[in-house]
């Protein structure tokens, strides 16, 4: 009976041991994909703030030209 205890012990910590291996590789996978995910918005964080930026030059662009075709028109006006 002692023996049969001893094994059934074995086999029970055996099976502790493999679902804590298990729950251990499931965190790590979890974390994984946390960070990737994390990784991702933050890759699309930084491309919006690009293309805001991309905006904001094109915009600053455009008022520019107009002043300076605002100003060209100013000069023929006054020749």
């Amino acid at each position: 009976m002692g023996a049969g205890t001893g094994a059934g012990a074995g086999t029970g910590t055996g099976t502790r041991s493999r679902n804590r291996n298990r729950n251990k590789e499931q965190e790590q996978k979890q974390e994984h994909e946390q960070e990737q995910q994390q990784e991702q918005e933050q890759e699309q964080e930084e491309e919006r703030k690009w293309e805001q930026e991309q905006e904001w030059e094109w915009e600053e662009e455009q008022k520019w030209e107009h002043e300076r075709e605002q100003e060209q028109e100013q000069k023929l006006e006054q020749e």
